[in-house]
């Protein structure tokens, strides 16, 4: 029988089953010491199942018979060779067969030396394996040499999209129980097949950095060691949306989109607490990314909602608005980092706590990152109540009560509000809301109707039971349009080739600055087209300038602080500048100079109180203004000082033990007190007169009636979405009257004469008349704007005419006819 031959029947016979040779597979296969430089072609079994004899030896077959005791084969040493034992010692994949010298027990078979040959023959009882230098670790179920070198990869688990970012350094880890591997050969890659290699260092780390993609998304990394006991290993890590600052220009258009990300965002309101503490329930839906856990499918979160994931360097927070803050740090001792310095987190007895540093208000999540209390700084407290993983109830700190019920599929099926009044959702299979019955019966439905994306949501129906909203998106499920019914009030979105939905990338290098920034075309109401450009990189995005036609004060362009997006200089389309300071390490804005460099320059100051995000002393022309506060930032003193008279007037305020104001000293130092119901609401407002004046409220925290000192009543009446339907002062009632959607249709005097409002399917008023039938016909263009008015007498005569033009951002250039 042929060597090869033999071979196969030997591995045939040792190798029990399939699954073994699966599993040697997975593990790194040694190269024998005694292997051809171009082996043949693989024996029947797994690749890499190579076995023949190298420069050194000389194969010589004693005995064919196979795997019984008293055979073996003999490898003959070739002249100058200086050892069989160095040179001729021969593994398989995994297997080592030991000279005589280093047999012991349990080694299946060995090598035996027999003058200038080494015999491969059955062990003695007393044998074991030896495996070679580089694989310490021999697997007696498997017969294998594996390697004790495992691959690992460390860094940030999570990011968010470009340009927000920011990109993780990451490394390639390979190590033996604790000791580095240095200069191993690792590959990295991303979904794509994107990848990078390179040689690890003496610490045996191979460092990369990550990119984030422009889309959200579980990027999969996967590093490769084929000399690691593992092979390869994977992590998962977690590309969020970009956070928005509603507070600049071009973030949000129309209804709204996010152009710098793609995202459609619906905020809808669902039930308004106008009490003390309110527990008003607000749903966010956002197109991009993924949401907090509450019982919806389809992007769907709402506002008592948030998680916190993550280990020991690395914790990452989303709140039910869709907002994500991330947090490192380099050991279990630093003090957490955010991304973007909005946010804090610490460790305390209770778990975890985030706190938003503009308000102070903060996030407590139990040992389980479940979030238990919703605080604000001063003091009150939302609690929040479990069952089965489930959030059950909200209690404000006054024992009002917001309480969540689900279906038998753990779907959010509907939410009982403090008055006792309820809103149910219509639910898809998969949680998908889609639509809710309000409590005056009328109900809202909301349209998924993009076969590739199931979840986007394309359409809203108005409680009319009419289209009242549209949006599109691409094909890779960024918003493109958003408009209203009719096709008004339209905006479009338009994203440069090669922003899409990749994968991300790696790199050894620096990462280029530019991947920070991007820019995207939008076309308004009015056709204008506009670009908007944006800046990023720190975990946050802000507007970085714009191009277009626009309306001369919007900010044409703007710089940043180095390494933070905290602007520093702004200028409009007119020219004109405004200049920022900040306190850098707290991000607060310390001075801001309107008309910089020029004689109409104007100046505000503001000094910040040490612990507290709040105000101490603003300095503007003509005056200051200062504050103080109690332990809790409850203000206990607003201070204005004239800067020419240095003339001061100070308001001051006292606090109850609910944190409401007890008292108030005007500027004339006269006192004025107030008293509260168990909600919190103010029932009781006394003068410093001592007048009196009385207030009730509704389990929604609406006024129902005021008793004035003089004992003048005045009653108000409310429906069941919280809309004022009466009011009456000394028995002379005012009414209103609503449509389905809660647009004002009628409003009644006690005197019978009455005022009445038309809307178009988009809600814009189109029309006005009275009881005595005038009647006033507006004529709109697609972003609103008056352009024709036709007034009527009762007897349907035209009146006045009034048309007006505008230019292409909306301002008005010419009237004709009486206004």
């Amino acid at each position: 029988m042929r060597f090869l031959e033999k071979l196969v029947l030997i591995f045939n016979l040792r190798l029990k089953n399939v699954r073994r040779y699966l599993l040697l597979t997975s593990l790194f296969l040694f190269s024998p010491l005694c292997v051809a430089a171009a082996p043949p072609a693989p024996l029947w079994g797994p690749p890499g199942f190579h076995a023949t004899p190298g420069e050194a030896c000389e194969q010589s077959i004693i005995d064919a018979n196979a795997w019984r005791p008293g055979w073996y084969e003999s490898y003959k040493l070739l002249p100058g060779s200086f050892s069989y034992q160095k040179v001729c010692i021969f593994y398989g994949p995994g297997h080592l067969y030991a000279s005589e010298q280093e047999i012991a027990a349990s080694c299946p078979y060995g090598w035996y030396p027999n003058g200038p040959f080494a015999h491969l023959m059955p062990s003695e009882d007393n044998a074991s394996c030896v495996c070679p230098p580089g694989s310490p670790v021999y697997s007696p179920e498997y017969q294998v040499c594996i390697s004790s070198f495992s691959i690992s990869i460390d860094g940030p688990a999570a990011t968010k999209v470009l340009p927000a970012g920011p990109s993780l350094s990451m490394a390639a880890t390979v190590k033996a129980n604790g000791e580095p591997g240095k200069n191993w050969l690792v590959t990295v890659s991303v979904p794509g097949g994107l990848s990078i290699s390179g040689k690890t260092d003496i610490n045996g780390r191979f460092k990369f950095t990550y990119i984030p993609p422009r889309r959200p998304m579980v990027a999969r990394l996967t590093a490769i060691c084929r000399d690691c006991n593992n092979v390869s290993t994977e992590m998962d890590i977690n590309v969020t949306d970009v956070p928005i600052c509603r507070a600049d220009p071009g973030m949000l258009l129309g209804n709204p989109v996010a152009p710098v990300s793609g995202a459609k965002i619906q905020v809808e309101t669902d039930w308004q607490d106008q009490s003390a503490h309110p527990l008003s329930l607000v749903r966010t839906y956002r197109s991009s990314g993924s949401q907090v856990p509450v019982g919806w499918g389809g992007y769907w979160s709402h506002n008592y909602s948030a998680q916190l994931v993550g280990g020991d360097f690395q914790r990452n927070a989303q709140f039910g608005n869709g907002t994500l803050a991330l947090f490192t740090r380099n050991t279990k001792t630093d003090p957490w980092v955010n991304d973007s310095g909005e946010y804090r987190l610490e460790q305390n007895t209770d778990g975890w706590r985030i706190t938003r540093l503009e308000d102070d208000a903060y996030w407590q999540f139990d040992g389980s990152n479940v979030l238990v209390k919703i605080g604000q700084r001063n003091g009150w407290v939302m609690t929040l109540s479990y069952a089965g993983g489930a959030l059950t109830q909200v209690t404000n700190a006054f024992g009002r009560k917001l309480q969540f019920f689900y279906d038998a599929q753990g779907h959010l099926a509907s939410v009982t509000a403090p008055n006792g009044q309820t809103i149910a959702y219509t639910l898809h299979g998969t949680g998908r809301p889609l639509g809710v019955l309000y409590p005056d019966n009328r109900s809202k439905s909301y349209l998924y109707e993009n076969a590739q994306y199931p979840d986007l949501l394309t359409g809203i129906n108005d409680e009319s039971g009419r289209r009242y909203a549209t949006f599109s998106y691409d094909a890779d499920g960024r918003a493109t349009s958003t408009s209203h019914a009719g096709g008004v009030l339209s905006y479009s979105v338009t994203y440069p080739e090669g922003n899409s939905a990749d994968k991300g990338s790696l790199t050894t290098g620096s990462v280029d600055g530019a991947l920070y920034q991007s820019s995207v075309q939008t076309t308004d109401p009015r056709g204008n087209v506009q670009t908007w450009n944006y800046q990023g990189g720190d975990g946050t995005v802000r507007t970085l300038g714009a191009s277009g036609p626009f309306e001369g004060a919007t900010v044409a362009s703007r710089s940043f602080a180095d390494g933070l997006n905290l602007p520093i200089l702004e200028t409009d389309f007119l020219g004109n500048k405004t200049t920022f300071e900040w306190d850098v390490s707290r991000r607060l804005l310390l001075k801001i100079t309107r008309a910089a460099s020029t004689p109409l320059a104007q100046t505000t100051q503001t000094q910040w109180h040490p612990a507290l995000h709040l105000p101490v002393m603003i300095t503007e022309a003509g005056r200051t203004t200062a504050y103080t506060y109690d332990p809790l930032g409850n203000k206990l003193s607003e201070t204005i000082t004239d800067a020419v008279s240095n003339e001061s007037r100070t308001v001051r305020w006292t606090y109850n033990d609910q944190g409401l104001v007890a008292s108030m000293t005007d500027t004339r130092g006269k006192v004025w007190t107030y008293g509260y119901d168990i909600a919190g609401n103010t029932t009781k407002v006394t003068n410093p007169l001592g007048h009196v004046t009385l207030y009730s409220y509704s389990g929604a925290g609406q006024i129902t009636q005021i008793t004035d000192p003089n004992g003048v009543v005045t009653a108000n009446i409310y429906d069941a979405r919280q809309r004022l339907l009466s009011t009456s002062v000394a028995g002379q009632t005012t009414t209103y009257a609503y449509d389905a959607v809660g647009q004002l249709t009628r409003a009644t005097r006690p005197d019978a004469n009455w005022i009445g409002f038309e809307y178009d399917a988009a809600h814009r008023l189109t029309a006005v008349t009275d009881n005595l039938g005038n009647r006033i016909d507006y004529t709109l263009d697609n972003a609103g704007n008056r352009v024709a008015q036709q007034t009527k007498d009762p007897a349907g005569v035209l009146s006045r005419q009034i048309t007006r033009m505008y230019d292409a951002v909306g301002r008005l250039q010419k009237t004709t006819g009486l206004e």
